[in-house]
């Protein structure tokens, strides 16, 4: 582990805020074209459309280390993922709160945290909460782990389509506006 720290870079030292009113994306941008292990300590950044290149950790201090989604015209999701890579320690929530499990609104889309295609990637103790869209969408991926999650107030927790070697183990879902899993 201490070398795994050793080998990371913070968004902060890439101008990341984590304020909650500026809009940190470009911050994150450049920290994953420097390196492949992305620390986000603890704050609440706010961010618009993000994809991860293959063999990326992207982790953080887990509930203090807050992403929130402000999506912007056309994004599919707020974190797409490549191959090989793992999400860890992170809550996402998004600007759209969820509404309600009986009348609320919502959709499939945007996303927080989509993969489609990829193989072997992993999305361990994520919190992602009070979001009127999507939590996790993985499409036709192989060899994903998806273990130790909190998934509350969605429109749909997990979305799992024609997906082979798919692990879920230990997460918890809750008050889910159409299917927690």
């Amino acid at each position: 582990t201490g070398q795994l720290a050793a080998e990371r870079v913070n968004v902060r030292d890439f101008g990341a805020k984590g304020d909650d009113k500026a809009d940190d994306t470009h911050a994150f941008l450049a920290a994953l074209a420097a390196h492949r292990n992305i620390y986000v300590p603890e704050g609440v950044y706010r961010i618009k459309s993000i994809e991860l290149r293959e063999r990326t950790c992207f982790h953080g201090d887990g509930r203090a280390s807050v992403i929130r989604f402000v999506p912007g015209k056309g994004d599919k999701a707020a974190i797409s993922l490549g191959n090989a890579c793992t999400i860890s320690r992170l809550r996402f929530t998004g600007e759209e709160p969820f509404d309600n499990w009986i009348t609320g609104k919502g959709s499939m889309q945007p996303t927080m945290v989509w993969a489609e295609g990829k193989r072997d990637v992993e999305i361990d103790r994520v919190t992602i909460d009070d979001y009127r869209h999507n939590g996790i969408w993985l499409n036709g991926c192989s060899d994903a782990r998806i273990t130790n999650c909190v998934l509350e107030k969605l429109f749909q927790g997990l979305e799992l389509d024609s997906c082979k070697r798919v692990h879920v183990r230990g997460n918890r879902l809750r008050e889910m506006r159409n299917h927690g899993i």
